[in-house]
């Protein structure tokens, strides 16, 4: 009887185990994706504080 609880219990432990290394699996790809759409991000800016605000500093508006 004690051997079938503890049967039981490593069976339910390796279950919770395989869920939780799942989840570590789906944070770290969530991670990674995260971190790829941040450097895009960074890059856009750069390119908009290189490039385009230049431009947008020569122009110049006038109200009426």
């Amino acid at each position: 009887m004690e051997v079938h609880r503890l049967n039981e219990s490593m069976a339910k432990l390796n279950t919770k185990s395989l869920q939780a290394k799942n989840a570590l699996r789906n944070l770290l790809r969530n991670q990674l994706e995260l971190e790829d759409a941040i450097n895009v991000k960074m890059n856009t800016i750069g390119i908009d504080e290189a490039k385009v605000m230049v431009l947008r500093n020569s122009i110049h508006v006038t109200e009426h």
